[in-house]
């Protein structure tokens, strides 16, 4: 009989997949920093605690954004603050890790700027800014 598994970063306890087997769970695919697991999880709702190997259910970013537009003129700031240390940043092309907890956005060129705040202790965060 199948029973379900989580394979999930040995490091930083992030879940990459789950499913069921039937198959013995000792090592995911012969990696060291991965490690298979017997238990039920979502890597969106979930991650594993790896000083003992327990389910935690993540929690949501709480971030503070000073405003949604901002002129496209180099300048102009928006500031997006409460972001958890080592969280990682993306906004479709350039990605970054944030070491203080604030992001300084501005830009010179127009459009929409759809940001993503990841850290696996967290629900992913996202930011939708327009600059005119």
């Amino acid at each position: 009989m199948s029973k379900p598994y989580i394979v999930y970063n040995a490091i930083t306890g992030q879940i990459f997949s789950t499913g069921r087997s039937n198959i013995p769970m000792n090592q995911a695919d012969n990696r060291p920093d991965m490690v298979a697991m017997e238990g039920l999880a979502s890597s969106l709702a979930n991650y594993i605690d790896t000083s003992n190997g327990e389910i935690l259910d993540k929690i949501p970013m709480e971030l503070i954004v000073s405003g949604n537009t901002l002129l496209a003129d180099g300048t102009d700031t928006v500031t997006i603050s409460d972001i958890p240390v080592g969280t990682k940043y993306w906004n479709g092309i350039t990605s970054f890790v944030i070491d203080d907890g604030v992001l300084e956005f501005t830009t010179d060129i127009p459009g929409t700027y759809r940001i993503t705040f990841s850290n696996v202790e967290y629900i992913a965060g996202e930011v939708t800014l327009v600059a005119t």
